[in-house]
């Protein structure tokens, strides 16, 4: 499983979620959703509201999209939850 986070560098929230996943051992990818080259892939996830994280299975699926700020503890959780349910 992966972690996609969408952000903007202008967001409130995002200042305070972003250095908190950054320092956990999430290691999430993080989408800067102000960047003119990440538009189409916000666009295709409907991303619009910030932050936006997706939990990412194996093959691409996306398995859980969570808005707002979440602890990675929380994160670590639902994906805990998603391998018992035999999903990766």
């Amino acid at each position: 499983m992966k972690i996609r986070v969408f952000y903007s560098k202008d967001c409130a929230r995002c200042k305070v979620y972003i250095p908190i996943l950054k320092m956990s051992k999430l290691k999430p990818v993080f989408v800067d959703s102000e960047a003119d080259a990440n538009k189409e892939l916000c666009d295709k996830y409907d991303v619009d509201e910030l932050p936006h994280t997706q939990i990412i299975g194996d093959d691409g699926t996306i398995l859980i999209n969570m808005l707002g700020v979440r602890t990675p503890q929380y994160i670590i959780q639902e994906m805990q939850r998603l391998k018992k349910e035999g999903k990766k």
